[in-house]
């Protein structure tokens, strides 16, 4: 449930991010990599329960 809801946040994340990136870049490109990297901890997390 945990890795669900991280992954549903980083790709709402990355879609506030695109948003975000025409108005001011900075954040933007920093939301795109906070959301990039709680997929992939979330895509971690998935593979480490399934061995």
């Amino acid at each position: 449930m945990i890795t669900s809801l991280q992954i549903l946040l980083g790709l709402s994340m990355g879609f506030m991010g695109f948003n975000l990136i025409g108005e001011n870049p900075i954040p933007g490109c920093s939301a795109i990599f906070v959301a990039g990297v709680l997929i992939l901890a979330g895509i971690d997390r998935l593979s480490q329960l399934k061995q």
